[in-house]
């Protein structure tokens, strides 16, 4: 919920409504789905600078409907709030700090990076069907 009221904090959104109204909106997503075991395309969502994957949820479950994998991320310092268990919360330090087109595109730079490693990704592509990297 925290990450909700970053979010609508951000936009100047957080008088208009409770971040509980937008944390519990709900979704078809599922934690620990089984998923059936033929191969299926992956889709590795990665939301706008400043901006959180849940954005992304329609998105993300428009394409799962479609028969696609879909794996959301989160680029650590680059969205309004991003939570972890233990109550840690990362705030977007890179978007107080880009100031010019030579800052974003090292933001660009390291977001190709955390595609690539992400682990959560590498998960994604053993659902998907798809031989793990090496």
């Amino acid at each position: 919920m925290r990450e909700a009221g970053l979010f609508l904090k951000s936009f100047g959104l957080d008088g208009a409504f409770p971040a509980e109204t937008l944390s519990a909106t709900a979704t078809n997503g599922r934690v620990g789905a089984w998923p059936d075991r033929r191969r299926h395309p992956l889709v590795v969502l990665s939301p706008g600078f400043g901006v959180s994957r849940f954005t992304l949820t329609g998105l993300a479950e428009e394409l799962a409907g479609r028969g696609f994998v879909v794996a959301a991320m989160d680029h650590a310092y680059e969205s309004v709030g991003t939570a972890f268990s233990g109550g840690r919360m990362l705030t977007c330090i890179a978007c107080e700090r880009a100031r010019n087109e030579q800052d974003l595109e090292a933001v660009t730079a390291g977001r190709a990076k955390d595609v690539s490693s992400c682990k959560g990704c590498e998960f994604a592509r053993h659902v998907a069907g798809a031989p793990p990297r090496r």
